[in-house]
């Protein structure tokens, strides 16, 4: 969930309005892989709140096997520490070679802009580096959130979590 991270995010409304609502990391539109894991995740869903049956599912076996793989050795669940905002006129350029859930040292350089080098302000992971050359996220910093520690997605509206299922390739 990246509501209060990103402005205008649509499960930002939704939660604000009581519903509940998640965003998915599932990779870039144009891999075929990324439609196969938004359709399995949400046939999952839907399975698991009783709006399907286990009989109309023939995929489920290898959707899970996919979701599985796609997810091994990710964390389930990360807390945004940092977004870097990009503005129209930034010039801004990612360094090649990141991609979601790559470790990042603090101070390592991740980018430059028409200021000069863009640093990592934090030790942390990467998340959604901005390759594509618009929007006005250039890349978040994540930390993973360890099985049973308290955190804000737990409550009615997290501000800073984020649940990602990493593409394992360039955003």
């Amino acid at each position: 969930l990246l509501s209060g991270v990103i402005e205008g995010v649509l499960v930002g409304f939704l939660t604000d309005r009581g519903h509940v609502g998640i965003a998915v990391e599932a990779g870039q539109h144009q891999d075929p892989s990324c439609v196969t894991r938004l359709l399995a995740l949400m046939s999952l869903v839907l399975l698991h709140e009783g709006c399907l049956r286990q009989e109309h599912l023939p995929e489920l076996s290898a959707w899970r096997a996919e979701l599985a793989g796609a997810a091994a050795g990710q964390p389930a669940l990360v807390e945004v520490r940092h977004r870097h905002v990009v503005a129209a006129d930034d010039e801004f350029e990612m360094l090649p070679g990141f991609s979601s859930f790559v470790p990042i040292a603090r101070d390592q350089l991740v980018a430059r802009d028409r200021r000069g080098w863009v640093h990592a302000p934090e030790a942390s992971l990467m998340l959604l580096p901005r390759y594509q050359g618009q929007g006005a996220d250039g890349y978040f910093l994540v930390r993973p959130v360890p099985p049973g520690e308290a955190h804000p997605v737990f409550s009615r509206r997290a501000e800073n979590a984020a649940i990602a299922l990493p593409s394992g390739s360039q955003s």
